[in-house]
């Protein structure tokens, strides 16, 4: 009987795998996507994690794919990216690639929404005061075009009297002014309540324009405030984080005397009138004050296109001129 000795050869795998394909295979304005295609003739590929994908410079992983797919998301329009993959196989070595990918040009706006079935589609835009404001989509139709509204009250305005009764959709509307970062060429601003296009101190309900109270010279209701305020039902967009003013004026008259009011929100989506000059019978004024937010809205010209996002709360559609 013969023996012998054996031996153990350990064999060392060194050669990181080979990326023979890594190209975009589908490019949109806001996403692209990728495969990946590497071979190993050593240890072979890993069966989990076994692409991993990045953006840039970032060294955090976009994502992951056993297949080799993986399509990049939220970026934006006509922006070149540096796409890089990173394959493993099962002796840890690691083969990279990258690619350089131009995302396609944004559409415009009233390409890209849909709010059918009243789906509540939200944007972000630049504040002219500073930051960005969230907004929803108001209208999106022949009669009214775009038009967007802050998702929450901005800033408290006071109105106190007989002036600010007689000039409320105006000093509204001047207010929601202060805020449109891209200019009255691209976009109008306007206060909600004053109807969806912005002249509504120019008509009054019983088209006589003025009413004149024993020498007070006032001016009369209006009832257009409820376009908007019945579109936001719609959508179910009425409540705010605090009370807020709508655009638009009310009078009720009574034996004792009128009251001119003022209609705002309450923050539960509720209508209040607020009593701004009360004219007495018998000749007699009380002016009263209060301060309320108010809500923007913004009607969108010809010009305006989308540059990020996907119209969600968590990744709202950016714009850009």
């Amino acid at each position: 009987m013969s023996s012998g000795k054996y031996a153990n050869i350990e064999v060392l795998d060194n050669t990181p795998p080979e990326i023979t394909r890594f190209e975009a295979t589908e490019t949109t304005w806001n996403s692209i996507k990728v495969q990946a295609v590497a071979t190993d003739n050593e240890s072979g590929l890993t069966s989990t994690n076994t692409y991993k994908f990045y953006l840039n410079e970032e060294t955090t992983e976009k994502g992951t794919s056993t297949d080799g797919t993986f399509t990049y998301t939220d970026l934006n329009g006509l922006t070149p990216y540096k796409l890089r993959v990173e394959v493993y196989d099962n002796a840890g070595n690691k083969g990279e690639g990258s690619i350089n990918v131009t995302t396609k040009e944004p559409p415009k706006l009233e390409e890209a929404l849909d709010i059918t079935d009243n789906k509540k589609v939200y944007v972000k835009i630049p504040n002219k005061k500073g930051g960005t404001i969230l907004c929803n989509v108001l209208y999106n139709d022949e009669s009214n075009g775009i038009q967007i509204i802050s998702v929450n009250s901005m800033e408290t305005v006071k109105l106190s009297g007989k002036d600010s009764y007689n000039n409320v959709i105006n000093i509204l509307n001047q207010k929601a002014e202060e805020y449109n970062y891209f200019g009255n060429e691209y976009v109008d601003a306007r206060c909600v309540g004053c109807r969806p296009i912005k002249d509504a101190d120019i008509g009054y309900e019983s088209g006589t324009g003025e009413t004149n109270w024993w020498g007070h010279t006032m001016k009369n209701v209006d009832d257009k405030y409820l376009t908007d305020y019945n579109q936001m039902g719609i959508l179910g967009i009425r409540g705010s984080n605090t009370n807020y003013w709508l655009a638009s004026r009310d009078v009720d008259s009574r034996s004792h005397g009128s009251y001119f009011n003022v209609r705002y929100v309450n923050s539960s989506g509720g209508i209040n009138n607020l009593c701004l000059c009360f004219v007495y019978s018998w000749g007699g004024t009380d002016t009263l004050s209060d301060s309320y937010g108010f809500r923007p809205c913004f009607t969108l010209k010809s010009g305006i296109k989308i540059t990020g996002g996907d119209g969600t709360e968590e990744s709202p559609y950016t714009l850009g001129i």
